[in-house]
């Protein structure tokens, strides 16, 4: 790789004997100098805005630019231009100049003319290119490498040729970031960063970040925000863009991850800049790609950063503040802050000391869920089990750290996904939470059968709950009502499965004795109910399979006792739309309305319990299969028309019932109410497919 080029600068037009001509209004140049004057002349200074146009106008544009370059109001006024107008003053030779006349100024005076070049760069990020080409680079490196670590750090927040070459860096790092420029851009900017890093710059300014960090409140230039934003990014940069067998170790730098911590605490600061916004999003990726993704690296000081963070003082303070940000759409930082808040609870479920709170976990799960976050889940599932098949974590460190919160995200998302009749990618972490559940009850066993005693030797597979702990994690289930989750999965999908789920808990209940057993069943049965008169119009295996499960919760696990039945008591006789379990005489009471409103459904549900034995549990499991195949068979890449395409495809081949109108999967079934044989799945379409229906509809 070649190194940056020195320039002699100056254009080479200017280098002729002919006589300079005079400049028109339009010159990109006369248009900056004119808003400079105007500025110049609404200050203190403005006396002089006279003699100061006479002057320039007798100057050569080098000698203009080398007049006005340490001007304030010069560099404001290249801030606030356009694109088109940068573009315009580097088309006739202002941005060589400003590279050449890097050369030729001391380091007291070189901070305007470095904030000119930045700004250029940031306004058209196409001249990173030329910025290489001229020689900039070096000079502007100079600055932070002749920065010296014995520099009081008051001095150091208020060193203007600094904090311009930090920002300097960052505008050099923008097409890296997708702003709109050329591929020739995005490869000098690269390879402005590979030269960076073997020249030792983004160590160096690491070490001037940490510096920043301890400065005091009252110390702080007005400065200093920008200064450590642009610091962070260059940061940022370094660790995102390091060439292959070169990366910075940002992790070995001491400091910086109490740096990172604390920058990150300015969230809680009243009126924050917008630099201090983005100082703490910087701070973030930080924080996200140097500790806490995924790394092959397995070094001593990684593991030790790691243990830093577990440790800190004010690491709850900072999940609490990730937290607020993952949650809060209208902030300006959600999207990074949600990746880096779930990886970093998921790293502390194990390595805190003390447990986190329950909706810090709860929020962590639930975000983990979103498709976006599916991989950050995959992962906590794999750390979580490699935790406790290695043996770092014990059972009641789970109770206490990750089941109240993982529960109470389950419920959540269970009930955010209902009906989930059909599936699809949003359903694939709630069936992996589903399957946590089944793994956690492997040692579940029918009171008439032996306890399970074969050991899971595969290291990969999640947590298994000893059969000594299964009634804790059942209290815990039904406590926080994950056991009636469960069961309004019975009419989703995946309903097998939860349906499965179902019976475990039931067996570990039955096992311990008729109370659990009864304070389950009071939880679970009514659901399971609902699910039955809602799912009416389901297919035969998933609607039978369904209606027999109550009776197996029941008397099919408590020998001597009633079989399940419904009943319609007189004393609810007047509770519209009143039904409740029975424990004592296994029954479901409804009120007898029910007989005159949905009569057909009545029906249908003691028919099917009447059948229930009749579907087994490979009928249930290849009818779920069948589901999923659909879904697989239709899967493509889900984004744009080809997520709308795959759906419909695999809808017009999933069973269940439909509108009789549009054709469209019914979730809930309405049907006519005089013949009770059509089904809508809306009102518009009854009345639209009246005409044809009246012709054959008929009283039953």
């Amino acid at each position: 790789m070649t190194t940056p080029k020195n320039s002699s600068g100056g254009d080479a037009a200017e280098k002729g004997a002919a006589p300079p001509q005079l400049t028109t209004i339009d010159d990109p140049l006369e248009v900056l100098l004119g808003r400079m004057l105007e500025e110049i002349e609404r200050g203190r200074w403005g006396f002089m805005v006279a003699a100061i146009r006479q002057t320039l106008q007798r100057l050569k544009k080098k000698e203009k630019l080398a007049m006005v370059s340490n001007v304030d109001e010069f560099c404001d006024a290249l801030g606030s231009a356009s694109p088109a107008e940068v573009q315009a003053l580097a088309d006739c030779g202002l941005f060589k100049m400003i590279c050449a006349n890097l050369k030729a100024q001391s380091r007291e005076s070189v901070a305007h003319t470095v904030e000119c070049l930045s700004h250029c760069i940031r306004l058209v990020p196409e001249l990173c290119v030329r910025a290489w080409e001229f020689g900039a680079v070096r000079e502007v490196t100079n600055i932070i490498m002749e920065v010296r670590e014995a520099t009081k750090k008051r001095a150091l927040a208020a060193d203007s040729s600094l904090q311009q070459a930090l920002y300097f860096f960052e505008a050099m790092g923008r097409p890296l970031k997708g702003v709109p420029c050329s591929e020739q851009a995005k490869k000098v900017s690269k390879k402005f960063y590979h030269w960076a890093i073997r020249q030792g710059v983004i160590e160096k300014v690491a070490v001037t970040w940490v510096a920043l960090s301890d400065i005091e409140v009252r110390d702080r230039d007005p400065r200093f925000m920008p200064m450590v934003y642009h610091g962070a990014t260059v940061l940022m940069f370094g660790t995102c863009f390091a060439p292959k067998g070169r990366a910075v170790k940002l992790e070995e730098q001491a400091g910086l991850l109490g740096a990172v911590l604390q920058f990150l605490q300015l969230e809680h600061q009243r009126k924050l800049t917008d630099f201090g916004y983005l100082t703490v999003e910087v701070a973030i990726c930080l924080l996200l790609n140097v500790w806490l993704l995924p790394s092959s690296a397995r070094s001593e000081t990684l593991r030790g950063g790691k243990r830093d963070i577990a440790e800190h003082a004010d690491i709850v303070k900072v999940v609490t503040i990730l937290q607020a940000l993952a949650e809060a759409q209208s902030e300006p930082v959600p999207a990074i802050s949600k990746e880096s808040f779930a990886r970093l609870v998921c790293f502390l479920i194990f390595e805190h000391p003390r447990p986190l709170p329950k909706s810090t976990v709860e929020s962590a799960v639930r975000i983990m869920c979103g498709r976006s976050e599916e991989p950050t889940w995959e992962h906590c599932k794999a750390l979580m089990a490699h935790h406790f098949h290695a043996g770092h974590v014990s059972i009641d460190f789970l109770f206490s750290h990750f089941f109240p919160g993982f529960l109470a995200a389950f419920c959540g998302e269970a009930e955010r996904r209902a009906p989930a009749r059909v599936f699809t990618p949003e359903l694939d972490p709630l069936m992996s939470m589903l399957s946590v559940l089944s793994e956690s009850l492997w040692y579940s066993h029918p009171p008439d059968e032996p306890k399970k005693t074969l050991e899971m030797k595969n290291k990969k597979a999640g947590i298994v709950v000893l059969a000594k702990h299964l009634p804790r994690f059942l209290n815990l289930m039904i406590d926080s009502r994950a056991a009636a989750a469960v069961a309004s999965l019975t009419r989703s999908a995946f309903y097998h499965s939860a349906i499965h789920v179902c019976m475990r808990l039931a067996h570990v209940a039955a096992c311990q004795s008729a109370a659990d057993l009864q304070r389950l069943n009071e939880q679970i049965i009514p659901v399971l109910v609902r699910n039955m008169f809602d799912g009416s119009g389901d297919g035969d295996v998933m609607r039978i399979g369904r209606a027999g499960l109550p009776g197996y919760l029941t008397n099919g696990l408590v020998p001597g006792m009633q079989p399940f039945r419904v009943e319609f008591p007189p004393e609810i006789a007047r509770k519209r739309g009143t039904a409740r379990y029975n424990w004592g005489r296994n029954c479901v009471e409804f009120s007898e309305e029910i007989l005159v409103e949905k009569p057909h459904v009545l029906t249908q549900l003691l028919s099917d319990m009447q059948k229930g034995g009749a579907i087994g549990v490979d009928d249930m499991q290849n009818d779920e299969f069948e589901r999923m195949r659909l879904y697989y068979k239709h899967r493509v890449i889900y984004n744009g028309t080809n997520q709308a395409a795959a759906q419909e495809a695999m809808i017009a081949e999933h069973p269940g019932e439909r509108c009789s109108s549009c054709s469209i999967l019914l979730h809930d079934v309405k049907r006519c109410s005089r013949c009770h044989t059509r089904t809508y799945c809306s009102v518009t379409c009854q009345k639209k497919d009246w005409p044809e229906h009246k012709k054959s509809c008929s009283k039953k």
